[in-house]
């Protein structure tokens, strides 16, 4: 019966020693785990009868073996549930340069684009609206054919307002249809195609926001058979350089 006694607190000791170990992220679960895992180790047991003349009594040990398994649904709950999201970690600072600083710059756009001049929008009757700017660069593709990209930049004054203003564009766009979704911009981008044929133009447009900024890309190609996708990618990465 000793014997058993005996591997049972060596096996529920450095069980719980070693559970420690794997949970020292979270402090009070390792330090628990630690001090009881020490205490039941059989070395240990002998050290406090040396030092202190003492025994454990029966039910010490049944309170330390109850508060060991206690410790181990702790352990098995915070390993099955995922971990909480730092807010500090997934929140944007508010983004304060003025909206033409967000647009790209020529050097982030190709080379075949001309430049045209950088508006400013007028502010608009939109909750938390505060300044906006748009820029224009173009090129001609074959003899008679021409690719447009268009930058827009919205700033709001806070995440929510930008976020809301987002939604309520996708919402309408989404009501109105005649559209067709693709891949472009990642999750913050929604990201469609409209195509009137090749002498009205195929538009390809990114709508995205990233912290207090709501940005569109647009990109068309009329009159000729190049395609506005691969455009918009570099332009999503031209403006994104800028705002995140």
């Amino acid at each position: 019966m000793l014997a058993v006694a005996k591997l049972l607190s060596w096996t529920v000791g450095l069980f719980l020693v070693l559970l420690s170990l794997l949970f020292l992220f979270i402090a009070p679960i390792a330090i628990v785990s630690l001090v009881l895992g020490l205490v039941l180790l059989p070395p240990i047991q002998r050290l406090v009868h040396k030092r202190l003349s003492w025994e454990y009594s029966p039910g010490i040990k049944w309170l330390i073996g109850g508060s060991a398994i206690i410790v181990l649904l702790i352990a098995v709950v915070n390993a099955d549930s995922p971990p909480a999201k730092s807010l500090e970690s997934t929140s944007v600072s508010k983004i304060i340069a003025p909206a033409q600083l967000l647009l790209p710059d020529r050097k982030d756009v190709d080379s075949e684009f001309k430049t045209g001049l950088a508006k400013n929008l007028t502010p608009k009757d939109i909750p938390g609206y505060e300044e906006g700017a748009t820029m224009e660069y173009s090129k001609v593709a074959g003899s008679t054919g021409i690719v447009t990209i268009d930058f827009t930049v919205m700033k709001f004054q806070d995440t929510s307002s930008a976020n809301a203003y987002h939604e309520s564009e996708i919402s309408l766009l989404k009501q109105k249809g005649g559209y067709e979704e693709i891949s472009e911009g990642g999750r913050s981008c929604f990201s469609f195609k409209e195509d009137y044929g090749i002498l009205s133009g195929v538009f390809a447009t990114s709508n995205c926001v990233h912290g207090n900024i709501a940005y569109q890309v647009a990109v068309s190609s009329v009159n000729t058979f190049k395609s506005p996708r691969s455009s918009l990618r570099s332009a999503l990465d031209a403006i994104e350089n800028k705002i995140k």
